[in-house]
């Protein structure tokens, strides 16, 4: 059995324990003057403070903006005891009733003051006045294993973890021994799959003290943390061991000018990595409430790779993992996938969606934010994923659209031959060279023929929607509608790029067409698309095929078309295109 010291208070200072493990013992560390008063007007606002030097660099907001307090968690505190009478733990089911490791009783009356302060930084109450813990709403179980002296041995502590199975999910160990001991409790907290948070110590030593450095025993299975200290600048404390040895399972937390609760109904600034592992067990208690069916080691590993990266890039012997982080470790970790209908597992933040005019109503639902899946993580933690934000905008309708090819450096060129076919051929300017020369790019060409009451007509590149809907319309006085892409038919719109063959009669002034399209023949003979290009260029381009039968009838300078289209698409549906978890179908018939 190890003797197992203590900090003292002295007039003016406290002494703060390190971490290390067998006969608990820790080298008295000069603190700043103790504060024992109230916040009083004028006084000094420990909960504005401790918001300032605690929650905001862990960012612990991350998780009180989704309501993640630390609620229906237990966290079992090994230290000098606890002032159950201090008023940030009067709340009902804040305390569960305490051990007394050294004498087997119920008293945990903390002499030292060392226990009432870690235990406030986990889990002090949110009641606007004093200061709150990390997991404000989480429940407290104190376990006195050094005595009033501020002196234990590891039998108390040994006596205590085991008392703590079953009854606390988290275990903080503020405290430290001198040389490495029997882990033999240790490994039974494991076993019964408990998180143990052990403050790294504070002798400037490269490695951390016993026991926190059996994090990198085989046996601990990840799930023992060792808490190093940082400043107010991220920068390690003079005082804090290093992550050394165990730097895979080393976290840093604020640990100077730490303000929490304290014996006597008070209030005290203290420095040390005892500081620093509470934070990181309220922080454990955080994402626990969040997701209870998380094993320890799974807790600590988010903890460990959610980490803000100090020091040297990566693991390294200093920070270890580097400062812990509650805002990320509160979002996903690796791919978040959902199972579709079909019970293929697709990843849900990757890819996006490119609406059409047919599905613009899909941007509504994307804006509005009711476009939402529930996803999983590496860690099988549920996430409520907004689908709205891989939703591309549609493009607006411009007048580039609706007047053909005015502001697109298209050139059309049209030749009537001599037989009275018409022929038109489409350029598209091209890019520049170095000196301003334009490369003029062959785009699109059509061939009307007609011959009596019948006509027949071929193109590629897209020329299709001037063939049929309003665009192909004999109107008296010829006002050109069929340079109009917005009068083309609709439907045609979903095989962009598209070429066609189609013929057509006229019987008693009434017009019968009949056409087959095609989109992606342009694409095989290299034509540079009329198309409006897509703004995500990981979406496939949309292939696809219709048949188009239509009827129209001409009233001089009025007409009417009526028109029946079958479409089969590929890549697309009703022209929107997707490659992410709104993809609604590869195949398509409309």
């Amino acid at each position: 059995m190890f003797s197992v010291f203590r900090f003292r208070r002295t007039l003016v200072s406290l002494a703060v324990l390190t971490a290390f493990a067998s006969g608990v013992h820790a080298e008295d560390v000069p603190l700043g003057p103790v504060q024992t008063w109230y916040p009083v007007a004028g006084s000094v606002d420990y909960e504005r403070g401790n918001s300032r030097n605690v929650l905001v660099p862990i960012r612990a907001d991350g998780a009180y903006r989704l309501n993640v307090t630390g609620k229906g968690v237990t966290v079992a505190v090994m230290d000098s005891g606890l002032d159950t009478a201090h008023r940030e733990f009067t709340e009902p089911g804040k305390l569960l009733r305490g051990f007394n490791a050294i004498d087997g009783s119920s008293n945990v009356t903390d002499m030292v003051g060392h226990g009432t302060h870690v235990a406030g930084l986990v889990a002090a109450g949110r009641d606007g006045a004093g200061m709150f813990g990390v997991a404000f709403d989480a429940a407290l179980l104190p376990i006195k294993v050094l005595a009033d002296n501020g002196t234990g041995s590891t039998t108390y502590l040994d006596r205590g973890l085991r008392y703590a199975i079953g009854k606390a999910s988290i275990v903080n160990m503020s405290l430290g021994a001198a040389n490495v001991y029997n882990p033999a409790a240790l490994q039974d907290a494991v076993r019964a799959g408990m998180l143990l948070v052990v403050a790294a110590g504070n002798d400037r030593a490269a490695n951390p003290g016993w026991p926190a450095r059996f994090a990198k025993e085989g046996w601990a299975n990840g799930q023992i943390i060792a808490v190093g200290a940082v400043d107010a600048n991220n920068r390690l404390a003079a005082f804090s061991n290093r992550a050394g040895d165990a730097a895979a399972w080393f976290l840093v937390a604020p640990g100077i000018n730490i303000a929490s609760t304290y014996r006597n109904n008070q209030y005290a600034i203290m420095n040390g990595t005892s500081m620093a592992a509470p934070i990181v067990s309220g922080a454990a208690a955080l994402i626990q409430q969040r997701w209870p069916t998380l094993r320890a080691d799974q807790i600590a590993n988010i903890l460990f790779l959610t980490a803000t990266d100090l020091g040297e890039p990566g693991i390294d012997p200093i920070y270890g993992r580097g400062l812990v982080n509650v805002e990320k470790a509160m979002q996903p970790v690796g791919t978040v996938t959902t199972t579709t209908y079909n019970g293929r597992s697709i990843n849900v933040l990757s890819g996006a969606t490119q609406l059409s005019p047919a599905t613009s109503r899909l941007w509504q639902l994307a804006t509005s934010g009711q476009l939402r899946v529930i996803g999983f993580d590496d860690y099988r933690r549920d996430f409520n994923v907004d689908l709205g934000q891989t939703v591309v905008r549609p493009a607006s309708l411009t007048l580039a659209q609706v007047f053909g090819t005015l502001d697109r450096r298209i050139s059309v060129a049209e030749k009537v031959l001599a037989n009275g076919a018409t022929v038109a051929v489409a350029y598209d300017s091209g890019p520049r060279s170095a000196v301003g020369e334009e490369h003029p790019r062959l785009a699109a060409f059509s061939l009307l023929a007609r011959n009596g009451a019948h006509e027949a007509s071929v193109g590629v590149g897209g020329l299709a929607t001037q063939y049929f809907g309003a665009g192909g319309l004999a109107l008296d006085g010829n006002p050109g509608v069929g340079s109009l892409e917005a009068l083309g038919n609709p439907y045609l719109s979903l095989l962009p790029n598209a070429t066609h063959a189609a013929f057509a009669e006229e019987t008693g002034g009434v017009k019968w067409k009949f056409g087959l399209l095609d989109a992606g023949v342009a694409d095989d003979l290299g034509l540079y698309s009329v198309a409006l290009p897509t703004s995500n260029s990981a979406l496939a381009l949309p292939r696809g095929r219709a048949g188009a039968l239509e009827v129209s009838k001409s009233f001089g300078m009025s007409a009417v078309s009526v028109s029946l289209t079958k479409t089969s698409e590929s890549n697309s549906y009703l022209g929107a295109r997707s490659n992410g978890a709104l993809t609604l179908a590869t195949y398509t018939t409309t």
